[in-house]
């Protein structure tokens, strides 16, 4: 298999891939239909008194898009900041 042939394959795969995250979850800025909406049913009319609870935390450096979920897993961009030095990131958390 020569070098564009693998090319061509890895491309397809990775925009079948794309294509079945897109159909879950809250996959891109502003959600599914980027029109902010959220469909979800079940959820709370207004926030308990004390707060929601905290699942789960995990300190993370600056970034500039917003979170997306997809597949149980939650994806972010965010930078390591090692003066003079920096690497932008992509983070997933399940």
């Amino acid at each position: 298999m020569n070098r564009r042939t693998a090319l061509q394959k890895v491309a397809a795969l990775a925009l079948m891939l794309c294509l079945t995250v897109r159909a879950a979850d809250w996959p891109q800025w502003r959600g599914p239909n980027r029109d902010g909406v959220w469909s979800e049913t079940g959820i709370l009319k207004t926030f308990p008194a004390e707060g929601l609870k905290i699942r789960w935390r995990v300190p993370v450096g600056p970034g500039w898009s917003s979170p997306v979920v997809a597949g149980g897993h939650v994806y972010l961009t965010d930078m390591r900041l090692e003066k003079p030095r920096a690497w932008e990131r992509i983070r997933c958390f399940k």
